[in-house]
This record gives structure tokens, sequence and C-alpha cells, in this order.
């Protein structure tokens, strides 16, 4: 008599799937990618391109109507649209922390404390 084997892998995988609601892995699906599109990612229309494309594999403009799945993304979206699209300029990041004048008053004490020292421990370890 022989049975099929089961791999546990895909076992548990099966398992897993079947308990997973595709509603909230759908908006969870949405942070992530309005949290990518935060950082530069892709742009707005890549991230929810693909946002329209999942509701409609898992079911879900059947399921809870175009509406609904349009406000899950407008609410994942919606406190990171006020931010600028685009990548961020870290150069004018760094000048404006080091403009802040407790910056970079710790930093000038820092270094002018520090003289040519470049290591924090002055000592040479026991042996």
């Amino acid at each position: 008599m022989t049975a099929p084997l089961r791999h546990p892998v895909a076992a548990a995988r099966t398992a897993v799937a079947a308990r997973v609601d595709p509603l909230k892995a759908f908006e969870l699906r949405c942070w992530a990618r309005a949290t990518l599109w935060a950082a530069s990612e892709f742009d707005l229309h890549e991230a929810v391109d693909v946002l329209q494309h999942d509701a409609e594999r898992d079911g879900l403009i059947t399921r809870i109507g175009q509406d609904a799945v349009q406000a899950i993304m407008a609410d994942a979206f919606h406190s990171l649209r006020n931010m600028p699209e685009g990548p961020t300029n870290w150069a004018d990041v760094a000048r404006e922390a080091w403009d802040a004048s407790s910056w970079r008053d710790a930093a000038i004490e820092y270094h002018k404390e520090r003289g040519s020292r470049i290591s924090l421990l002055d000592e040479e370890p026991q042996r």
C-alpha cells in the first residue's frame, strides 16, 4: 500500500494560506507599498497599479467592491501623501542638521576635546 507523501513545508504553507484573510493581507500590502512609495522606491502610479491588480487577483473587488478597495488604498497613502514625491536630497538634510546649533556646537566641542586622538580608549588593554 503506497500513499502519496506530502512535503511538510508545502503542507504548512497550504495550512497558513487557508487561514490568511485576503482583506487583511491586502490592507498590509497597501501599507507596505505606501511606505515604499514614501521612501521613493517607486512612483505613485506604480504603487497603486500593483495594489489594484492584487485586489482583482484576490477577488476583493467582488467581495467588498471597487469603492471599498480604493478607500483602503487611500487610507494607506493618506498620512504619507503630503510628503514630496521623489528622492530626498540628503545633502540638504545633512546641512540642515549641521546648522542646528545644538548639534553643531556639540560636534565642534567633541572634536576640540578629542584633538588628534582617534580612539575612544586612551589606555592600552591589559594582557
